[in-house]
């Protein structure tokens, strides 16, 4: 006769819930300590130091760095420090190479190089558009649809209307001149920036300037959203999971209110009829619903942060330094004598005026930190070291535009050195204000007009002083546009 003998036979349920638990532990630990030494000393990447944490976990490295308590948004700013201990490769991931310098920059950016833009980047932290698109057969087609409304021809033909507001403008600003009351500058800018974005892609001017506080619903909703960008690092799949849920879901777990602002307005711009025309390019698809408002929305950020970034940024450094405003104010007195019409076309031919704008977004860097770019299949070659297709390669405009390998004393705001003739066209091409190559800014001129009509008429018809603002209040937030 055979016995059984089960030696589990009278543990208790609890005892087992606390060994899978342990062993649960004990398991994962074991995972997350052999993924570490692996992603640290046995990557195809080893070669190439940087911050521990963000090469063995970037989630916590993101939370650490990007987005505890007054950390938040502010690695743009350790990134220089973690050049200067690392050198000009600094690994910030697994399979990702942060890039300082501006030859391998040009590099990257040529058209011809083959690198696309991260799908994992964007797909976090932006809707469906022309900027967030990483096909570039796609990408090239809806540039095609969007390219002429953004055309120089296009844009001196806007100019007119954008004098107008800045006229508008003006009149505001004399009932604060008057009253000797200061004027918030960034609300100012915002305000100018919103009311040409909302007339050039909802057909209508959403008058902010004449607003008591230069308000704005969009800004407000569009800052509170970009606070929050650097969270979907921080729990890249719980985003990835939330996308995938159905748009009704999605609203409701994770309400988007510039959707709101959007829905709330009849939206045919020109613009949107060129999105919505099926024979604007050859294998255009045409945006319907969620997709055109998401294209809406992205191209008012994009318009928006931009060129108020570098408006009101630039606004302060002519204050602060006297030479320079006597400089300006000098070319624009003799452009624009008495009384007579600030025009776009007269503006842009002041080489002072236009080296001020140009120094304005060098120093300003309106889209400031870690832009990725994938490495193409076939490899890049990286100081004489094959990088694997596949990696991710991310550069820093407020480096690169700040590199002193290309600008000789870059902590100085100088628009002398965009007047020296051939020396200064060959600093433009190290510029990335804009970026460039097939993905440089689409609304680069429209930026450069407003600028200058903007800037003409604040420092032609007002004395503009710095009031109770420091170096420290100027220091700007990286929410992937400056704030």
């Amino acid at each position: 006769m055979g016995y059984q003998l089960s030696v589990f036979e009278n543990v208790p349920t609890s005892t087992w819930l606390i060994l899978l638990t342990l062993s649960t532990c004990v398991g994962y630990s074991l995972f997350w300590v052999l993924r570490g030494v692996y992603r640290l000393y046995l990557h195809p990447l080893s070669r190439y130091p940087g911050p521990k944490l963000a090469i063995v976990d970037p989630a916590w490295f993101e939370l650490v760095y990007n987005y505890w308590g007054e950390n938040r948004c502010m690695l743009v700013w350790q990134l220089e420090k973690f050049h200067q201990t690392y050198g000009p490769v600094v690994r910030l991931g697994p399979n990702t190479l942060h890039i300082n310098d501006p030859e391998i920059y040009q590099r990257m950016a040529k058209v011809t190089s083959g690198f696309l833009k991260d799908p994992d980047f964007y797909q976090l932290i932006m809707l469906p558009s022309v900027v967030s698109e990483t096909d570039p057969k796609k990408h090239r087609v809806r540039r095609q649809v969007l390219a002429p409304a953004f055309s120089i021809s296009r844009v001196t033909e806007h100019a007119k209307w954008i004098e107008s507001k800045a006229e508008s403008l003006n009149s505001r600003l004399e009932q604060f001149a008057h009253s000797d009351t200061p004027v918030n500058v960034l609300k100012l800018c915002n305000a100018f920036i919103i009311d040409i974005a909302t007339r050039l892609l909802l057909a209508t001017d959403h008058e902010c300037v004449l607003d008591p506080d230069f308000r704005s619903d969009f800004v407000d909703l569009l800052h509170a959203v970009l606070q929050q960008t650097w969270l979907a690092f921080v729990a890249p799949t719980t985003t990835r999971a939330m996308y995938k849920l159905p748009p009704s879901i999605q609203k409701w777990i994770f309400p988007l209110p510039i959707r709101k602002f959007a829905q709330s307005r009849r939206v045919r711009s020109d613009i949107i009829e060129q999105l919505i025309d099926p024979n604007a390019a050859k294998g255009h698809v045409v945006p319907q619903g969620e997709s055109l408002m998401s294209e809406v929305i992205i191209l008012m950020t994009a318009a928006v942060d931009t060129s108020s970034t570098v408006m009101y940024q630039g606004i302060y450094q002519i204050c602060r330094n006297n030479d320079i405003y006597k400089s300006l104010v000098r070319e624009l007195d003799h452009a624009f004598p008495g009384d007579s019409k600030i025009t776009y076309k007269v503006a842009k031919q002041l080489p002072y005026l236009t080296a001020v704008i140009q120094e304005s977004l060098r120093w300003a860097s309106p889209v400031p930190g870690r832009l990725p770019r994938q490495v193409p299949a076939e490899g890049f070659e990286l100081y004489g070291h094959r990088i694997p297709g596949g990696t991710i390669m991310q550069t820093s405009a407020i480096l690169l535009n700040n590199h002193k390998d290309v600008f000789s004393h870059p902590e100085q705001f100088d628009p002398d050195r965009w007047t020296q003739g051939e020396t200064s066209r060959e600093l433009e091409k190290y510029m990335v204000s804009f970026y460039h190559g097939s993905r440089g800014c689409l609304g680069k001129d429209l930026a450069w007009c407003e600028m200058y009509v903007f800037m003409a008429n604040l420092f032609r018809r007002f004395s503009v002083s710095v009031h109770d603002t420091t170096d420290k209040d100027m220091k700007f937030k990286d929410s992937f546009l400056s704030l």
